[in-house]
């Protein structure tokens, strides 16, 4: 039957090719050409780049000039970010829309809207779900459209180490296609450094790796044989005014990677709402929580693959038995994840991105660094798993009621073919009776 399905699927591809030929053959008659007589161009490099938004309010190095915070200053090939005297972020001209400030930023004070944490998360996680492979590469290594593989990025060091682990913890079959030598020639000078610091940061988190193809050739950019036989009979089933779950249930699976990212959404979700819950994070106005892009997809990673937080390694900040309670680390900490308690400042894990803040606003010196792992990051909620507990107490006790019912009415079944035997042979004794005594 896959055969079948295969032959028929090339059939169609065939057709599908035929058309578009005869379609492009047909526009160029009808003069679709740029003036000098060449097909109208359908790949632009411009159309993956963005200037990043900033958002000052979330900078450290806004919040306070002395900050040690300059990531995105350091990341940035071409030196075209500034921090103004009244406490902005200017971005110039000279801006090569690479993205990897975005990616540097511990704090979301540099956002876009092409590439951000998200979005890169969603669009890789759907081709990996439905493709052999998954590729993320460059304008500059591309050149052309991309296939439904490939995912182009301005630079490939736009995802940050945060994004590479969500993603390999859930899916092996992502790589990088990046042609030998093509970033010594790039003028984004630092991203070669970058991605592959983050890149090795994401691997050794999960334990996964990510492939490096550096030929075209090599690329395996075909459609997962087995989503691709479901997508035809089921395309077929519509052609014909049928929908694909009364022709195989098995179709259902074609929708997995939508429903994928609905379940993750919805975890970020209530991985939210479980921090507020517990830091009373939604409880003040000004002093709301802030739980980072990267970290959302960092927190439910881990949620999903506990065995994994012995390989996150990071500096959180504490406070030492110098601290007063002044209060100055938590009215500058970009996150609020700071808290006097009884007189000492408390440090939450959860939302803390060690941006070092703390430390360099502090009068006394009394924040002090400990190298911590991801264990310190699992966010353990009673209630939440308490509700887990009672809905699977309910789904039993359903599964049982209905178990129950089709016992009884087994044995109501049974009960009346008895009943019905013993008719039928007090029916039959009978008739022997009445043809004896006819007799």
């Amino acid at each position: 039957m896959a055969d079948l399905l295969d032959d028929l699927i090339g059939i169609s591809k065939e057709f599908k090719s035929l058309g578009e030929e005869f379609s492009s053959e047909t526009a160029e008659m009808r003069g679709a050409t740029t003036s000098d007589g060449k097909a109208a161009p359908v790949w632009s490099p411009s159309d993956y780049k963005v200037v990043p938004k900033v958002n000052a309010s979330l900078c450290v190095r806004c919040k306070d000039e002395d900050a040690s915070c300059d990531l995105c200053q350091q990341v940035c090939p071409v030196e075209a970010i500034e921090f103004t005297d009244d406490g902005d972020i200017e971005i110039g001209p000279s801006c090569r829309k690479c993205g990897l400030c975005v990616a540097a930023c511990p704090t979301d004070a540099m956002m876009s809207s092409l590439y951000n944490p998200r979005t890169i998360y969603d669009k890789i996680c759907k081709i990996a779900e439905s493709h052999e492979m998954c590729y993320v590469t460059c304008t500059r290594a591309l050149g052309h459209a991309p296939e439904d593989a490939e995912v182009v990025l301005p630079c490939v060091g736009a995802i940050s180490a945060e994004v590479w682990y969500a993603i390999l913890c859930e899916y092996g079959n992502v790589g990088v296609y990046l042609p030998r030598g093509i970033c010594e020639k790039c003028r984004t000078r630092t991203g070669e450094d970058f991605y592959t610091e983050q890149i090795s940061c994401g691997e050794s988190w999960s334990g996964e790796t990510v492939d490096l193809v550096e030929k075209e050739r090599n690329l395996i950019l075909e459609v997962d044989h087995q989503v691709e036989r479901k997508q035809f009979v089921s395309n077929s089933m519509k052609t014909l005014g049928m929908t694909a779950s009364k022709v195989n249930p098995v179709t259902a699976k074609l929708a997995r990677a939508a429903e994928k990212l609905s379940e993750h959404s919805k975890q970020i979700t209530q991985l939210q709402k479980t921090l507020d819950r517990m830091t009373g994070g939604s409880s003040t106005a000004e002093r709301k929580r802030l739980l980072t892009g990267t970290r959302q997809l960092l927190l439910v990673a881990l949620s999903n693959h506990p065995e994994t937080a012995t390989n996150i390694l990071f500096d959180l900040p504490y406070a030492t038995d110098a601290c007063d309670g002044c209060g100055d680390c938590a009215d500058a900490c970009p996150t609020s994840a700071i808290d006097v308690v009884d007189g000492k400042a408390k440090v939450l894990s959860t939302h803390c991105v060690s941006c070092s803040l703390c430390a360099d606003v502090c009068p006394l010196d009394a924040i002090d660094f400990m190298e911590a792992d991801g264990t310190r990051l699992i966010v353990d909620d009673p209630e939440a798993q308490k509700k887990i507990e009672e809905d699977e107490k309910a789904r039993k006790q359903k599964e049982e009621a209905r178990q129950k019912g089709r016992e009884m009415g087994k044995k109501a079944l049974d009960f009346l073919e008895a009943e019905a035997d013993r008719e039928d042979a007090e029916e039959e004794a009978a008739r022997r009776g009445s043809r004896k005594g006819a007799k």
